[in-house]
């Protein structure tokens, strides 16, 4: 699913399986980064609960509304 924020930021947030387990995926689009738990700045950020995820993405502004 692909997702803005106010200052027109894009991000996709999908659930994958990996090891047999589902985690979810935020990754940032254009070339721009996203802050890590470390606050650095990454390509893409992976959650195993989906609260994490929700929170992370509702914390930085990004809904799944289209511009």
């Amino acid at each position: 699913m692909k997702m803005f924020n106010a200052a027109g930021q894009a991000v996709y947030f999908n659930q994958i399986s990996k090891n047999g387990k589902i985690q979810y995926v935020v990754k940032a689009l254009s070339g721009q980064h996203i802050k890590g738990r470390d606050g650095q700045r990454h390509a893409s950020r992976s959650f195993t609960e989906l609260h994490q995820a929700e929170a992370f993405l509702a914390r930085n502004g990004y809904k799944s509304s289209s511009r």
